[in-house]
């Protein structure tokens, strides 16, 4: 169970921090949406879809880390359809490594819960 626990929060912490980086971001840059080409609307979309899920996934870690994972493919394959690459920074690697541990985290916890009532 400490295990558990310890998942949880190599999950739920990076996210936090990854979102209050977004967020610091929005407003540092005062972003306006409304000057925005179609192309980076879409791409600012699946941005604040992960967002969400970055920080949904601590109350609900399942959907959370659906969120960030279906966003971060959305705007991959956009980009890769768009500009025909995609873009890397380890920083933009933190979102799915968040999304993958708040699924794990899930399936660990729900994993745990169907063996202590099955003995």
């Amino acid at each position: 169970m400490k295990a558990l626990a310890v998942l949880r929060y190599l999950a739920r912490i990076p996210a936090a921090l990854l979102a209050l980086l977004v967020l610091t971001f929005a407003v540092g840059e005062r972003l306006d949406v409304t000057v925005l080409t179609a192309k980076e609307s879409l791409l600012m979309s699946f941005m604040f879809v992960m967002w969400i899920g970055l920080i949904l996934g601590w109350l609900r870690e399942n959907l959370g880390g659906i969120l960030v994972l279906a966003g971060f493919a959305a705007f991959y394959i956009t980009e890769w359809v768009t500009r025909g690459s995609v873009p890397f920074s380890w920083v933009f690697m933190l979102f799915p490594v968040c999304g993958l541990l708040y699924l794990l985290s899930w399936w660990m916890h729900h994993l745990s819960r169907h063996t202590a009532t099955a003995t």
